[in-house]
């Protein structure tokens, strides 16, 4: 044997154990939609804005008419109005969670996601002098465990300290350090798990990432655009409220992060959008635009179905069969019934009081084996056959020919023809083997 047969044999073996220990399965790419929304539903004197109302129910029929998210993260939502958004929530497909002191609402698609747990925690540190702590209005975040098929995920919808004070306060303190104290509060819960963790919400940081990501972790990934963004501007379409804050008017001040431990990010696309609709033709709904981010997270090597896979790859459906013991409901009657037919003589009376102690005591239980199906979607290198094989099919069928004017015989090339519109076919001859259309 040469060295160069032994060298190819060699591969063709460390191939198959590869192929045997891993499987011929390539990675699979799951998408996410993400969003974050400062509705400006604000109750008990804090700027209150007219048509609280409208807007309420406005921003509840957008979401309705077009729930293209897997995620809503929702700030100030304060208006005791907010029912009706919330009711229009769960028409569209979500669940949600509410907190309802500092003013957020975590939603998410019930078909994708299944809720596990969640926490509410206020800020310990709040700016004296600012139009929160004037107006009894809480800051904090609304941390919500999900389960997906792919595991478990933090989702952490935050609303941090704004930098504007109204009146303004002699007592008032840097509003920058007491945000940074607050994101801080963030960063010791995320410590504590280890679950892939999405921190977006209003950070009142205007075009500054990089200073939020310094203080929860340079492991996090922005998921948004640059921060060139405009998710903040109440005065170019006609938002009518008491004040718009130049400071802020044209800045970013909504934000998406994520960390996903070893799972890739292979892309994502940000936007915003004003929100506006026809309901409110005069006002836009907040002072706040959507901000949106679509991901497309890679898993390698996955135990889950897949949804989308990558180039040079198609799907295949995989069906395994699993047995399991299922107990059947025990039925204490039909097993003394049972015993008196088993037991009929006098002779066998001791062994009839026995079955039936028996039965009391619920020791017979009924058990059977169940054979279980479940179809896995995988994705396999190569093109898809099946797909290809149609497709070629669907080139080769001929389509249907026009009849020719005047007489024609009804050979095999126009057996098939159609005469054109407002005309029949009409045979006649021997063995009608002549048509003409008429």
């Amino acid at each position: 044997m040469t060295k160069a047969s032994l060298a190819i044999s060699l591969t063709i073996l460390l191939s198959t154990f590869v192929g045997a220990a891993y499987g011929n399965h390539a990675s699979c790419i799951e998408p996410f939609h993400i969003m974050t929304y400062n509705t400006m539903l604000r109750d008990g004197g804090i700027f209150t804005d007219v048509k609280d109302k409208c807007r309420t129910k406005a921003i509840g029929d957008k979401i309705k008419k077009n729930p293209r998210w897997d995620i809503l993260a929702l700030q100030e939502v304060w208006d005791s109005k907010s029912k009706k958004l919330l009711n229009r929530l769960v028409q569209a497909g979500y669940r949600y969670k509410y907190a309802k002191k500092p003013g957020l609402v975590i939603a998410y698609k019930s078909a994708k996601f299944q809720f596990k747990t969640k926490k509410i925690i206020l800020y310990k540190d709040v700016a004296v002098g600012s139009s929160e702590a004037q107006f009894g209005k809480k800051k904090g975040f609304l941390a919500v465990h999900l389960k997906h098929k792919s595991g478990s995920l933090w989702v952490i919808n935050t609303h941090t300290q704004a930098d504007r004070d109204f009146p303004p306060s002699p007592l008032s303190v840097s509003t920058q350090k007491t945000r940074n104290k607050q994101i801080r509060q963030i960063k010791k819960f995320i410590d504590k798990h280890r679950d892939p963790v999405i921190v977006l919400g209003d950070f009142n940081t205007k075009n500054n990432s990089k200073l939020i990501k310094s203080i929860i972790g340079n492991s996090f990934i922005n998921l948004t655009g640059s921060d060139s963004q405009v998710t903040f501007q109440c005065d170019k379409y006609k938002l009518k409220r008491s004040k718009c804050y130049p400071k802020f008017n044209g800045g970013k001040l909504d934000y998406i992060f994520g960390k996903f431990n070893s799972i890739k990010v292979i892309s994502k696309k940000s936007k915003t959008d004003p929100f506006r609709t026809g309901s409110c033709k005069k006002y836009v709904l907040s002072d706040h635009r959507v901000l949106e981010s679509k991901i497309e997270l890679k898993f390698k090597n996955p135990r889950f179905s897949c949804s989308k896979c990558e180039s040079g790859h198609h799907k295949k459906t995989i069906t395994t069969t699993r047995t399991e013991t299922a107990f059947a409901p025990f039925n204490v009657s039909k097993c003394k019934s049972s015993c008196k037919r088993r037991f009929k003589h006098e002779r066998q009376e001791h062994k009839l009081l026995h079955c039936i102690a028996q039965c009391n005591d619920n020791k017979r239980k009924s058990t059977k084996k169940v054979v279980r199906k479940i179809n896995t979607v995988h994705c396999v290198a190569g093109a898809n056959r099946s797909t290809s094989s149609v497709k070629n099919i669907k080139t080769n069928v001929k389509k249907t020919t026009v009849c020719p004017s005047g007489k024609f015989k009804t050979t095999k090339r126009w057996r098939g023809c159609k005469c054109p519109s407002r005309k029949r076919k009409k045979y006649s001859g021997l063995f009608k083997s002549k048509a003409v259309c008429k």
